[in-house]
């Protein structure tokens, strides 16, 4: 999904995203463990691959969510 940082700021910390990330894909696994795992190749088809062939691959490094996930603002 597509979310707007100066809206949701929360996430932005969540995420430990600065300015200088933007845009940025995050892979969220909202199960029982909550995970998060930052893409880190270019923004292009082959690039998204690399980070799903990753996860496949069970070589990703995904970082724990402790606690809660931030509620989403909603729209007026």
């Amino acid at each position: 999904m597509w979310l707007d940082a100066t809206k949701e700021p929360e996430w932005t910390e969540l995420f430990k995203l600065t300015e200088e990330d933007f845009p940025a894909v995050i892979v969220l696994n909202p199960g029982k463990r909550k995970r998060w795992l930052k893409h880190q190749y270019d923004l292009t088809v082959e690039g998204v691959e690399k980070t799903l062939e990753k996860i496949l691959g069970g070589d990703a490094r995904f970082t724990r969510i402790k606690g809660d996930l931030p509620s989403f603002k909603t729209r007026a």
